[in-house]
Parts: structure tokens; sequence; C-alpha cells
């Protein structure tokens, strides 16, 4: 199965990450709160500390944030940037 990174465990990333993982798929997931992701680590999601990290050891990545200033935030911003770590 494909290794899957989900950056935002909201109603949709989380919802998402459930049903990936009901299909058998591998999921590392990031969520700036780490609270949302403990019932999807009981599921079988790998948490990751940073997106930068769901980014280097994913094949597809799915961002599921608020609004561009959170996708610019995650994706080149502010932490470390998930783009940097995509593998080509």
């Amino acid at each position: 199965m494909s290794r899957l990174g989900i950056v935002g465990a909201g109603a949709m990333g989380s919802g998402f990450a459930e049903r990936l993982l009901g299909c058998g798929h591998r999921v590392r997931i990031w969520n700036r709160t780490r609270a949302a992701l403990d019932p999807l680590v009981a599921l079988g999601a790998a948490a990751a500390p940073s997106p930068a990290e769901v980014a280097a050891d994913s094949d597809f990545v799915i961002t599921m944030v608020c609004d561009a200033v959170a996708l610019h935030a995650v994706s080149e911003g502010e932490r470390e940037s998930s783009l940097e770590r995509i593998r080509a």
C-alpha cells in the first residue's frame, strides 16, 4: 500500500485519514494541535512531529488546512518547510 501523508487533522483531514486507514493504507499525519491526532493514532496512523516529516516519509501528501495563511505556514513558512522534504 502507499505511504500517505496528511497535514491537517480537522474535520476533513481526520475523516480522510480514517477512510485511508480503513482501506489499509499507511498514514502519517501532523496537526498543529497534537490532541487531534490521538484518535487517529488509535486507529493506526503515525503522528509526525512536523509537516516536513510527513513529506519526507510519504509517497503522497494531502494538505487540509483552513486557509492560505495556514497553507503557507506548513508548506513554505514559519515551520520547517514541507516542500523541501518532498522526495522526487
